[in-house]
């Protein structure tokens, strides 16, 4: 599904109110069911994918690099949300990845130029950093979760449960966020968008504890069913869903044009209306506020047919 395809589907969403956020989450929905890419011919299956993933981990953790952490249930045929295609498997996140394994951080184990990073330094929605802060400018008291560059990290604090960034270097996070560092054979940006779909925040959100500031538990999230896809496929579905939410953000873009271009024309024609001197001034803003108000009213409802220029 290309971006001209995926307009002609699915853009009049966009117009409803809330609808380029929709258009995100179908996605992702999309992305993580295998409805976004096509199969690979010869691509290595999830399953062996899965137990190549164990073997890693169990050596790792004979090398004492990551913990031993209990297992997660298995998965029956009932436990299954949607039925994947073939070549992919249903797994649970604590199964391949060792969440909630993350190294307990000092003031006094870092230096100045380490990267300290809190729930406030990401976008909520785009998961954009919005700030890269160093320890030389923040520094902490509590102990921090420690994290290498590549790690997944995962905002657990409700109501920011889609912050989720990969670390282009390593540092420190409050321990609301849980980074992800270990899961081989999974591509980092297939994990990240997994965690920002409406399915894990739907899962997450039901799953938190605490009353004054809701969070997701790690028992919780290592138990979240997780749909495991083909190695060659998961490269697919990163840069597929990364081309469309570049579309939604020239959808968005365009959309914020267009409201500020309709103000400013509401704003001049009663401006008119206001200052008409004369029968026929006030008769003909009059007929021009009707017309601009009837033609922004048809522009929300138009539906896209085309993609952005």
């Amino acid at each position: 599904m290309n971006a001209q395809q995926f307009l002609a589907e699915f853009g009049h969403i966009a117009n409803s109110p809330g609808g380029v956020a929709k258009l995100r989450a179908l996605i992702l929905q999309l992305a993580i069911s295998g409805r976004a890419t096509e199969r690979v011919p010869g691509d290595v299956t999830a399953d062996s994918l899965i137990e190549l993933n164990r073997r890693h981990q169990k050596t790792l953790i004979a090398k004492k690099e990551i913990k031993r952490q209990p297992d997660p249930t298995g998965v029956s045929k009932g436990d299954q949300p949607w039925l994947l295609p073939d070549g992919w498997a249903w797994t649970r996140l604590g199964h391949v990845t060792n969440y909630g394994d993350a190294p307990k951080i000092a003031l006094g184990d870092v230096d100045e130029d380490t990267w300290v990073l809190e729930l406030e330094d990401i976008e909520k929605s785009t998961s954009k950093l919005s700030t890269k802060v160093l320890v030389r400018d923040r520094q902490f008291k509590s102990t921090k979760n420690g994290f290498p560059a590549g790690a997944v990290l995962y905002g657990k604090l409700r109501p920011y449960l889609d912050k989720v960034l990969i670390a282009d270097s390593p540092g420190v996070c409050t321990t609301e966020i849980s980074p992800i560092s270990f899961f081989e054979h999974i591509e980092a940006g297939y994990l990240r968008w997994y965690l920002k779909s409406p399915y894990f925040v739907a899962y997450a959100d039901g799953s938190t504890y605490g009353m004054n500031l809701p969070r997701l538990g790690t028992n919780a999230a290592r138990e979240a069913l997780f749909p495991f896809p083909p190695r060659q496929e998961q490269i697919r579905i990163v840069a597929k869903v990364d081309e469309l939410m570049v579309l939604c953000d020239q959808l968005e873009q365009q959309q914020q044009d267009r409201r500020k271009l309709q103000n400013a024309l509401r704003q001049s024609t009663l401006q008119a209306l206001t200052s008409a001197q004369s029968p026929h001034e006030l008769q003909t803003s009059w007929l021009r506020l009707q017309a601009n108000f009837g033609a922004c009213s048809a522009s929300r409802r138009m539906s896209m047919t085309s993609s952005p220029s």
